[in-house]
């Protein structure tokens, strides 16, 4: 089974070149097939960097944190692979939720 990686691009709402997963699917990337269904914009989870001292603040002081938005999808680079990303996605959650 093939399944999507998306990596956030230059100017997205993530960091550039952070791997991004659709918060729906949990610890996950989506199949190929689940992809496919997507519109414009995707519920997105990933790691963002605070660009504001009083977003810092707000967090507890950390600079770089675990953030959902609404994307457009242009806002991603799309690779397929036959990882689902569970163990990758782990261990981002790990640095930034349980650390």
């Amino acid at each position: 089974m093939k399944y999507v990686k998306l990596t956030a691009k230059k100017n997205s709402w993530f960091d550039t070149g952070t791997e991004v997963w659709n918060r729906r699917k949990g610890g996950s990337r989506m199949t190929e097939d689940e992809w496919a269904t997507e519109s414009v914009i995707i519920f997105a989870r990933g790691i963002r960097t605070c660009s504001t001292a009083s977003e810092i603040e707000t967090f507890g002081g950390e600079v770089k944190r675990i953030d959902e938005e609404a994307c457009p999808i242009e806002e991603f680079d799309v690779e397929l692979t036959y990882s689902d990303g569970v163990k990758e996605i782990e261990k981002i959650e790990d640095v930034f939720i349980n650390p």
